[in-house]
């Protein structure tokens, strides 16, 4: 699948007004998901927003982020620097629409650190590559926006099927990374993949991201590469799903882990 060419995200992040501490933005076709913005180009256009007002920010860390009502129309991002030390900054974001907040982030930039202690205990999933995995096409509930990645199908059930095992795991990217910095690239691609809770609904239901965590160890040095999501539903409760997806490149590179709270209204 690929996006057509009005509104790329990178399109998207250039149209972005900044004045003094603000940056603002009107939601364009082609990026919905229900009844909103897609969570991952809010994310993005947050995190984009601070790059643009506060100059020279180290790597990013992590991203903590809060979905507080649908995000759609002219877009206001506020951004504050809550704190600057030797090794990084602090910064929020806030969202607001029709002058309701809509969405707030918190940033963490910090510049790597000399340390002597160095592991990793996450292993590669047993994927193919991206090549050799079918695109994962056409399932009932499908949003607009992903039109916007390439995205294909390495393993687990597909959504709307009933699964008694609620995992997936997938390759994506943008379908057009132009003009793009690899790290708002990422944070996009991170939240592309369908919620894994969906891959147990025997039938479509309504959901809907409340919170969602992103630590990043590393990220890609392009935009447009591609990246291996596996997620999965650790617990489903009271029309609630916690989540966790594990992020690699595709040499095998592990990039961070994800975790968000998923309400399910069926």
């Amino acid at each position: 699948m690929s996006g057509t060419a009005t509104s790329a995200l990178g399109q998207v992040v250039n149209a972005l007004a900044v004045s003094a501490d603000t940056a603002c933005v009107t939601v364009p076709d082609g990026w919905a998901q229900g009844q909103t913005a897609f969570g991952g180009f809010t994310a993005a256009m947050a995190l984009s927003s601070a790059q643009r007002v506060l100059a020279d920010l180290p790597p990013l860390r992590f991203a903590q982020m809060t979905y507080l009502r649908p995000v759609v129309g002219a877009l206001r991002f506020a951004v504050t620097k809550l704190r600057e030390g030797r090794s990084g900054s602090f910064v929020r974001v806030e969202c607001t629409s029709s002058d309701a907040l809509v969405f707030v982030a918190s940033f963490g930039f910090f510049h790597p650190r000399p340390s002597g202690v160095a592991h990793r205990f996450v292993p590669f999933p047993d994927v193919p590559p991206p090549a050799s995995c079918p695109d994962i096409g056409i399932y009932s509930g499908r949003p607009d926006f992903l039109s916007r990645f390439d995205m294909r199908l390495g393993g687990g059930a597909l959504p709307v099927t009933g699964s008694d095992c609620p995992e997936i795991t997938l390759w994506s990217r943008l379908a057009q990374a132009r003009d793009l910095r690899p790290d708002v690239a990422l944070l996009a691609v991170a939240d592309s993949h369908p919620p894994a809770v969906m891959t147990a609904l025997p039938d479509l239901a309504p959901l809907s991201t409340i919170s969602w965590d992103l630590a990043l160890t590393q990220v890609p040095p392009t935009a447009s590469a591609w990246i291996c999501l596996q997620a999965s539903s650790r617990q489903a409760q009271d029309g609630y799903s916690l989540q966790e997806t594990a992020l690699f490149d595709a040499d095998g590179a592990f990039l961070g882990w994800s975790h968000q709270t998923v309400a399910v209204f069926g």
